[in-house]
């Protein structure tokens, strides 16, 4: 095992990058997984009970978590010491790129679902202390076993979305790459929402009403799923131009 991870650059640096971070990502999971506990505790304390708006406040609120882990890709990068560090590991620019992706999309998206689960328990185990009484765990219909799969891909496309974005700003703004990000993300919003209305208030908005829910979720995935990999390619490009230019 040894021998093969000294044999590829991808796991060399995935294992150099879990070595130099472990406190850093052990304090953040234990971070929003604590946080997660302690708001169940308190709203199950009250009588709250996890439901449909539970599970919507826990994804606005895990999506601008999330962002602001992507954001920070590549805080590495935001000073000369940290950076030069980086750019000097033996490493090709994608060796380099590839394990910082995991780590902030599927490792942080696994640390989302297992916040919600400690959400729902610890509201229900307080609830259980304080009135007597245990309810279910809520499970959100897009997670359920029934789900239509072209809804569960429009949420994952648009989680990528999100998570791509905050990439790209990472890279590009390494100092205050959430805060300068958000304001770009508000504007595209801004400029998106403008555009769909302006669409609806000069066609014929019976066109909108006839589309199918199947239709729509299919749409929304493949614009999202192609912009989500346009964002991804071109935060790999800036890294690797990155690693050229700014030792």
């Amino acid at each position: 095992m040894e021998t093969t991870i000294k044999k590829n650059p991808f796991l060399l640096v995935m294992r150099k990058t879990l070595i130099e971070k472990k406190k850093t990502y052990i304090y953040t999971v234990g971070a929003i997984i604590g946080a997660c506990a302690l708001v169940g505790l308190w709203f199950g304390m009250l009588g709250g009970q996890p439901d449909m708006s539970t599970a919507i406040t826990y994804m606005l609120i895990g999506g601008f978590v999330l962002g602001y882990a992507a954001s920070k890709m590549f805080a590495d990068m935001a000073n000369k010491q940290t950076r030069i560090a980086a750019l000097m590991t033996p490493a090709s620019a994608a060796a380099k790129f590839w394990p910082r992706f995991i780590i902030v999309l599927p490792c942080m998206l696994i640390v989302a679902v297992a916040g919600w689960y400690v959400l729902n328990y610890s509201m229900l185990l307080a609830c259980k202390f304080s009135s007597g009484y245990w309810g279910a765990v809520y499970v959100p219909h897009i997670f359920s076993a029934d789900v239509n799969i072209w809804d569960l891909a429009a949420i994952t496309s648009l989680f990528l979305f999100n998570e791509s974005v905050f990439m790209v700003g990472a890279i590009a703004w390494p100092k205050k790459s959430f805060i300068k990000t958000m304001i770009l993300f508000a504007a595209i919003n801004f400029a998106l929402s403008y555009s769909m209305v302006y669409i609806m208030k000069h066609l014929d908005y019976q066109i909108f009403l006839n589309i199918s829910e199947d239709a729509l979720s299919m749409t929304i995935t493949a614009i999202c799923t192609v912009v989500d990999c346009a964002l991804i390619y071109l935060s790999y490009r800036l890294f690797k131009r990155a690693t050229l230019n700014k030792v």
